[in-house]
C-alpha cells in the first residue's frame, strides 16, 4: 500500500522538480555566456590597448542590468531552491 501511495505522488512533485531542473539548466547556460562576454570584452580592450592613442575607441559601460543578470539569476535559484515542491 505504501508503495503504491509513492508511485502515485510522483505526478504531484515531477513538473515542479522539471522545472527546477530547467532553470537550474538555463541559469549555468546564461552564466556560461557571461563568461564567455567577458573574456571577449577583455580581448578587445587588450587590442585597443596596443593602438595609437589618436586611433582607439573608448568602450561604452554596460548598462547596470548586464552587471546585476548574474546575481539576480544566483538569487532567484536561491529562493526556487528554498520553497517546498
Amino acid at each position: 500500500m505504501v508503495q503504491r501511495a509513492a508511485i502515485e505522488s510522483l505526478g504531484l512533485w515531477m513538473p515542479a522538480f522539471k522545472f527546477s531542473g530547467t532553470c537550474l539548466i538555463l541559469g549555468g547556460i546564461v552564466m556560461a555566456l557571461r563568461i564567455i562576454i567577458d573574456k571577449l570584452k577583455g580581448a578587445g580592450e587588450e587590442v585597443l590597448s596596443n593602438l595609437p592613442a589618436d586611433k582607439q575607441l573608448k568602450l561604452h559601460v554596460p548598462p547596470l542590468f548586464a552587471t546585476m543578470t548574474p546575481l539576480v539569476m544566483l538569487m532567484n535559484i536561491v529562493f526556487q531552491l528554498r520553497q517546498p515542491f
